[in-house]
């Protein structure tokens, strides 16, 4: 639960600096902020401030105790932010592997939870004097409170990301599942176990799932195009441990629930690297 954080000399004319937060991969099961140490500096040269937070693994919690956590981590970096110069409107979120699938799902069902409450807030004000609430583009975490239930507390959002950098992850977990067991590492790997060893549990952290499970927002919703991040996802043709077909499918998913009027209001690009592996679209900008 702690976090490093590399950050570039204040600018002479006073401008904040664009941050990162970088979560590592490991599969759920291992890893450590310590070995990335390279790359937040190489990054900090460039003038990105960077944060790189370690989060509690399996089997200590299960993936909701690791979802807990990038929340955590990423609630205190925009709390935070202008103690070490840096723009609390301009925080990118970088994975890779595992850490694609826990930036990916953390954020992408903060945004689609944040939209569903939207729209009940705007049902009961149909029939009550509260009026409904409208996504702050720059800071949906600091929504109007309503009483709901008798219970006067308002939903615990995140604040906006302005962008997700996705390398190598995996989006699909019962089709990583079947390709871990191709492999012969199925009982090696801790994924099955943390998602709770059940088809429910896959689909339900599967990123590709969660979206295509929303799709009615995708076509419908002003307050998804507010809140929606800008999205890259790299990967390696010659991945062997996390197929490109993860990263490709949930490119194409995206694509083809965005109706073709609504795209153009998106930014979600895709780049594969003909000579790289699993590790290679990081261990490069070391």
């Amino acid at each position: 639960m702690k976090l490093d954080v590399y950050h570039p000399d204040k600018k002479q004319d006073g401008s904040l600096s664009r941050i990162i937060v970088f979560v590592y991969g490991g599969g759920w099961g291992s890893g450590t902020k310590l070995i990335y140490s390279t790359l937040a500096n190489t990054l900090r040269e460039l003038g990105y401030v960077v944060v790189v937070p370690n989060y509690r693994k399996y089997p200590e919690v299960n993936i909701d105790g690791i979802y807990d956590d990038i929340r955590e981590a990423i609630k205190w970096t925009h709390k935070n932010a202008t103690n070490f110069n840096g723009d609390a409107e301009q925080i990118y979120l970088m994975g890779h592997s595992a850490g694609a699938h826990l930036v990916s799902h953390v954020i992408l069902s903060d945004i689609i939870n944040q939209v569903r409450y939207d729209e009940s807030v705007a049902a009961a004000a149909t029939s009550t004097t509260i009026s409904p609430l409208v996504s702050e583009k720059h800071d949906p975490a600091m929504k109007t409170t309503i009483k709901n239930n008798d219970n006067n507390k308002p939903h615990d959002f995140l604040p906006l990301v302005e962008g997700l950098l996705l390398f190598a992850g995996v989006y699909d977990i019962a089709a990583h599942l079947t390709h871990e067991t191709s492999r012969g590492i199925e009982e090696l790997s801790v994924m099955a176990r943390v998602m709770g060893f059940s088809q429910e549990g896959y689909k339900a952290n599967s990123p590709v799932r969660l979206i295509e499970k929303n799709a009615d927002l995708f076509s419908d919703s002003e307050d998804l195009l507010d809140l929606w991040p800008r999205i890259l996802f790299l990967h390696g043709q010659k991945d062997t441990t996390v197929g490109m077909d993860q990263s490709a499918n949930m490119f194409n998913t995206i694509g083809k629930l965005f109706p073709p009027e609504r795209r153009q209001e998106v930014d979600v690009r895709m780049r594969l690297y003909r000579r790289m592996g699993h590790g290679e679209p990081v261990l490069f900008l070391n």
